[in-house]
């Protein structure tokens, strides 16, 4: 079952780094690297890759010999809310992307289970992100397609 995650880390890897290179020309990639090992490291722009393994505990991922993934800063998600208050929530798919998406709870979010008819009551980063700067580009690669589906 790791295999198969870790397949599927690789080839979302290779989809970004193959994204990023508009064309197909090898001198037009060659002419961009060149002009980014001119720029200064404060000019470059900031990304950043968000990877969620659906149904791993970070405890067992951690615990296992993964040399490649040992290479990211990996750190553990809690999307099941707390106990007993408004916020405690399913720690299934629906709920718990939708928390991490939007950084709020369910009780703020609204999406209770994985049914699709729930739409989310508060902005995906992804809408967050393009109201602040219309022109960065965002994306979303997922192996369960009703996430999207929560944010129409």
């Amino acid at each position: 079952m790791k295999t198969n995650y870790l397949v599927k880390l690789s080839a979302l890897i290779l989809l970004f780094a193959l994204s990023s290179c508009q064309e197909n020309n090898l001198d037009e990639v060659s002419k961009k690297q060149g002009k980014l090992e001119r720029q200064t490291k404060s000019s470059l722009k900031k990304k950043v890759l968000v990877v969620g393994f659906d149904g791993i505990q970070f405890e067992k991922i951690a615990g296992t010999s993964t040399p490649n993934l040992d290479k990211l800063k990996i750190v553990k998600g809690y999307a099941g809310g707390i106990d007993n208050t408004s916020s405690e929530q399913k720690t299934s798919s629906g709920p718990g992307w939708s928390t991490i998406l939007t950084g709020v709870w369910v009780n703020k979010h609204g999406v209770t289970d994985n049914n699709t008819s729930h739409i989310s009551k508060a902005k995906s980063v992804f809408q967050l992100i393009k109201e602040s700067n219309s022109g960065l580009k965002t994306a979303s690669v997922v192996t369960w397609g009703p996430i999207h589906d929560f944010f129409r």
